[in-house]
């Protein structure tokens, strides 16, 4: 019998192929199957020296799993003062059904002390509502992230006390002080109302008592983000 080292290397295998074992002293065949268990279609492992079979990758590939990448779906500039910024779409059209979420804004306020809220829908999913201190016509960055858990439930963090930040045109924003360093977080849930297990569309702006205010002409709002596609 050749040994081991003169055989000929297999370039893949399968769960029916047999593997040589050596056992008490003998020499016995053993389905591979026994050796290496089943892995979930999802999940490849592979390595130069182990294969589990499981959707025809070549040795090597690696572990293969889901990655998410943020996309920058708005940018947008004031043209005029406005008090509340709604979007459906991104800027190249695509519908949003949104999984994760990314806003920042720089600009400044007609009011001093402006309540801010960000969320979904027709409002049944806040993400933000906050009263910042902060003077009139100042500018000021105030950013929300919030994040899917589940069918109408979202989780959020917002930053506690406007960013000190340069002009809305290069969107330098100055690290964060002891005055901002803190976060807010929320959760906002609907798990029941079929309605709005999905977030299709964002909206930003001033509320409450701050209703009748605006945000100034030549503010900018960027939103990243990622599509729920599951």
């Amino acid at each position: 019998m050749a040994k081991i080292t003169e055989l000929p290397q297999a370039s893949a295998v399968t769960g029916e192929d047999i593997a040589v074992i050596v056992q008490d002293g003998v020499t016995k065949r053993v389905p591979r199957r026994v050796l290496v268990p089943d892995a979930p279609d999802d999940l490849l492992l592979t390595d130069r020296l182990l294969q589990l079979g499981v959707g025809g990758t070549a040795i090597g590939e690696g572990v293969k799993l889901p990655q998410e990448k943020f996309e920058l779906w708005n940018d947008i500039t004031l043209a005029e003062d406005t008090t509340m910024v709604t979007m459906n779409a991104t800027d190249s059209g695509a519908a949003l059904n949104i999984k994760k979420m990314f806003l920042l804004f720089v600009g400044s306020f007609s009011a001093a002390n402006p309540t801010l809220a960000a969320y979904y829908n027709a409002g049944e999913l806040y993400q933000m509502w906050h009263s910042f201190t902060l003077a009139a016509d100042t500018t000021r960055a105030v950013w929300v992230y919030s994040e899917k858990i589940a069918p109408g439930v979202f989780r959020s963090l917002y930053c506690k006390a406007p960013v000190v930040s340069g002009s809305p045109t290069d969107m330098s924003i100055q690290g964060l002080s002891t005055t901002n360093a803190d976060v807010m977080s929320d959760v906002a849930a609907r798990p029941f109302t079929v309605s709005v297990a999905n977030a299709t569309r964002w909206r930003f702006g001033l509320v409450g008592s701050s209703a009748s205010a605006v945000m100034r002409a030549g503010s900018r709002i960027m939103v990243w983000g990622v599509q729920d596609n599951g």
